[in-house]
């Protein structure tokens, strides 16, 4: 979850901006915002998507986000079988100017494109399954350097212990 330490009372914007040290040098920082994927803007709706994960973060920017697994939104735990298809489908709405989208497996980018534009859409499918559990992010990256990123997706495998002809599969 984003949030900023200010205490003027308007989420994501300090009255009086700092500045902070990035990659790209000294830049004002206006503090994080959480975005929360609900069905609808009552109290119980968004307590609901917040105890479910369906969360995000960005660094104070107005960005919309999703991000899901075979229709199982961010926050979500699946057990899959290793044959089982990992399809995945983003969509981002921006205040700015995109500059990349990214799904992150275990720590690494294992698909990155580059955005055009506000809005951007992305699907995938993973092919490489990897021994274990797994987790899967999406990270946003702006040209402002403003970026967003989602709560993430785990997978469990599913093991089949039964015996086949004699032999474990």
């Amino acid at each position: 979850m984003g949030n900023s330490s200010g205490h003027e009372g308007v989420p994501g914007i300090n009255q009086i901006e700092s500045l902070v040290r990035s990659l790209h040098g000294w830049r004002p920082f206006s503090g994080g915002l959480t975005g929360v994927l609900a069905e609808d803007l009552t109290r119980e709706s968004i307590l609901e998507a917040i105890r479910a994960g369906r969360v995000y973060a960005t660094t104070g920017n107005r960005t919309l986000l999703s991000f899901s697994l075979n229709d199982s939104h961010m926050g979500s735990e699946l057990r899959l079988r290793a044959q089982e298809r990992r399809h995945f489908t983003a969509r981002v709405v921006a205040d700015g100017e995109l500059r990349r989208i990214e799904i992150i497996r275990n720590g690494e980018s294992v698909i990155s494109q580059t955005a055009v534009g506000s809005t951007h859409t992305l699907t995938w499918e993973d092919r490489i399954r990897t021994p274990g559990e797994d987790s899967y992010y999406l990270r946003v990256k702006m040209w402002d350097t403003g970026s967003a990123w989602s709560s993430p997706i785990r997978v469990r495998p599913i093991v089949d212990n039964r015996l086949s002809k004699g032999k474990s599969i």
